[in-house]
């Protein structure tokens, strides 16, 4: 390898943040080094996140030895060693003579030294890439179809971005890397660059695996519990019997990329399908300076991907198997219901049927807890827009309930939960058709009939606002966060609470009809209507 390529090994590309808050930039060899010591990665975006999430946790499963299991047992036992161990740079005592590591081997070394070729960006076998794409399609991608946000063809908006068609600034390779991962992972679906296999030319690809999903992923104390928390035996992935797979490896350590027209293979393991599901082929094109200045964007394979075992930091509907879609108007904490460990021991499954990631299933003996959940969504069309992304997390309040020990208390808890998540959707529900009520019956008719909505989408985004410290402060017992007039009786605590944030929303949006200091006569029926609508504190809301 010439000393003009990008170790991902040893470059500094992975910021972390240390428990003094300090930002260290390094590789991935460092990060696992000093995971024991590092709070968690600072990725520059939320899909760069769950992405490079995915490819850590495959390495953790490879440098721990736990991407293999003889029993659940057994595989439990190796991880609560691990745990207590506390580092991912030696073997822990009781597991050498089974690992065949002496006391001072370094699992962390010994793994990218095994696989000493494989982290480079460019060169002969460059990470998450194919070099075959350089024959195989006629012209290049551009650099700005690889880096999202960036104006593509002729038409497109470019009057607040330097970027368009004939322009295509080149990326550092430290950039280049984050775009890689989350294109290996989200990339759109459709027309992509054209590529030719065996004589035949196609230019249609397929989304990547995360497309539009949620992705959950757990917070540890630390960066190394972190990563042992997002663990799951691995025996939950292997392919069903009598169905063609392929071997459970990482993109990394193939010794040659697979045919594009192979046949449709299930992943061979847990490390596999994190890793190895795409649907894109990538190559990168440096310049002169290093830095990546054009791409092959094209298609992976001509036949689709079979059905795939769960992904555990997704959450599946329990029915049907999809999986749970980013939604921009949905806060992660209207979604913790799909997130209770407890949910699958309950009668009724959770709300819309989604049930929780795997990994919060798994419970260590040795007692680590989560300091929270981190929830990564990117808001896309199953084919080519892309929305939004964001990043949440969960307060560490709840981390205690995640990870407590007394099953009774995770289903009283998790029923409280439920039933104020209930209790939120319908008081939206009310505040949106009370309001709705009150403009139909106060205008009655003519072009203002056509502001019916008005009313309720400006409610809207301000009840949920409010309603997520209200949320966390019934959930924990603190009163303070209700509503004044709250007196906290009703079918549960908090009830009321809820009720007089819905009143509190109604009486904003409707203050300059109910105040006004002129009135016409039509202004005094719009008033009457609003009186008349408003919700009561001991009223009792159904939802339709």
């Amino acid at each position: 390898m010439d000393d003009y390529d990008y170790s991902l090994r040893h470059c500094p590309w992975l910021p972390r943040r240390h428990f003094n808050r300090d930002t260290v930039e390094g590789g991935l060899q460092s990060l696992f080094t000093t995971a024991q010591h590092t709070i968690d990665i600072v990725a520059p975006t939320p899909p760069a996140y769950g992405a490079v999430w995915l490819v850590l946790t495959t390495l953790t499963y490879r440098i721990t030895g736990l991407d293999r299991q003889d029993t659940p047992q057994e595989w439990e036992k190796r991880r609560d060693a691990w745990y207590r161990h506390g580092t991912f740079t030696s073997v822990p005592p009781e597991l050498r003579d089974s690992a065949g590591g002496a006391a001072e081997s370094n699992p962390v070394e010994e793994y990218f030294e095994r696989y000493a070729d494989a982290f480079f960006l460019f060169g002969d076998k460059p990470f998450l890439q194919d070099r075959r794409l350089a024959a195989e399609c006629k012209q290049t991608s551009g650099v700005n179809k690889f880096v999202l946000g960036r104006p593509t063809g002729v038409n497109s908006a470019t009057w607040w971005t330097r970027h368009h068609k004939d322009k295509q600034t080149p990326i550092p390779p430290a950039e280049a890397i984050w775009w890689l991962l989350v294109q290996w992972y989200y990339g759109a679906a459709g027309q992509i660059t054209a590529r030719e296999v065996d004589g035949k030319s196609s230019s249609s690809s397929r989304s990547g695996m995360l497309r539009g999903s949620m992705v959950y992923i757990p917070r540890g104390k630390t960066l190394f519990e972190s990563l042992l928390r997002s663990l799951v035996p691995p025996g939950e992935a292997a392919p069903d019997p009598g169905v063609a797979a392929f071997a459970d490896e990482c993109p990394w350590e193939w010794e040659a990329w697979p045919s594009p027209g192979r046949p449709a293979l299930q992943p061979g393991g847990m490390c596999a399908l994190l890793s190895a599901v795409h649907n894109h082929s990538m190559l990168l094109v440096r310049d002169d300076n290093g830095d990546v200045a054009d791409v092959y964007r094209t298609w992976a394979y001509r036949n689709p991907w079979p059905a795939l075992k769960k992904i555990p930091f997704l959450s599946y509907e329990h029915s049907k198997g999809n999986t749970r879609k980013a939604n921009p108007s949905r806060a992660l904490w209207r979604e913790l219901d799909a997130l209770l460990p407890s949910a699958r021991n309950n009668a009724q499954p959770s709300r819309d049927g989604y049930l929780p990631p795997a990994f919060l299933a798994e419970r260590p003996d040795e007692g680590i807890g989560i300091a929270g959940l981190t929830a990564v969504a990117f808001h896309q069309d199953p084919k080519t827009v892309d929305y939004a992304w964001w990043l949440s997390q969960t307060p560490v309040a709840l981390a205690e309930f995640l990870t407590a020990a007394d099953e009774n208390e995770r289903a009283m808890v998790a029923a409280e939960i439920q039933q104020l998540l209930q209790t939120f959707d319908t008081e939206a529900w009310l505040l949106r058709s009370a309001l709705r009520s009150a403009w139909r019956n106060g205008v009655r008719s003519g072009p203002k009939e056509k502001l019916l909505e008005a009313w309720p989408n400006r409610a809207t985004p301000l009840f949920w606002k409010r309603a997520e410290n209200l949320f966390y402060g019934l959930l924990s017992g603190d009163q303070s966060t209700a509503p004044a007039g709250d007196g906290s009786q009703g079918q549960h605590r908090g009830q009321r609470a809820i009720r007089a944030l819905t009143c509190e929303i109604y009486d904003e949006v409707t203050d300059l009809v109910v105040h006004a200091e002129t009135a016409t006569s039509a202004d005094y029926l719009l008033r009457r209507a609003v009186i008349r609508h408003r919700p009561r504190l001991n009223q009792t809301a159904h939802r339709k």
